[in-house]
């Protein structure tokens, strides 16, 4: 099974590097430089429409100059987002105690920069045994987002 990772970083080095590290574990790694991907983001009344989750896994980053890691969680969780907070992780170089409290409240896993490759490593390998075989994921191309 090929499992799908989505990225969200504004900063190219740190999007190429998650591409490059996690595309040599054998994911298929689809990277957004903003939110604008997730249409929970566009729209304040969105109600996702996928029976299936469309990454395995979701890697954003928080701080970003349009909408923050946070803010795209808490859409998506408002948005009926069907990829399971434990499969979310948030990075961040700074976090407020406001930031660490809200993280915290939506379930997902919390990255502290700079992180160490054995910290993600660890936490994935986790994830990968909860994923069920022969899981479908939502088709990703009808909402334009990028290979």
């Amino acid at each position: 099974m090929r499992f799908r990772v989505f990225v969200i970083d504004d900063y190219p080095p740190c999007r190429d590097l998650l591409l490059h590290i996690l595309g040599s574990r054998g994911y298929e790694v689809v990277c957004f430089p903003d939110t604008n991907f997730c249409q929970a983001c566009n729209s304040p009344t969105f109600e996702c429409s996928n029976i299936k989750p469309c990454c395995d896994f979701l890697l954003t980053d928080n701080k970003m100059p349009k909408v923050s890691g946070l803010d795209l969680l808490d859409f998506q969780n408002k948005g009926g987002c069907k990829i399971h907070p434990e499969k979310k992780a948030i990075i961040s170089g700074s976090w407020s105690e406001h930031e660490l409290d809200q993280a915290k409240s939506f379930g997902c896993k919390i990255f502290h920069k700079p992180y160490e490759l054995s910290e993600l490593f660890s936490w994935l390998n986790n994830q990968e045994k909860n994923v069920a075989l022969g899981r479908i994921l939502a088709d990703r191309r009808p909402y334009g987002f990028g290979s």
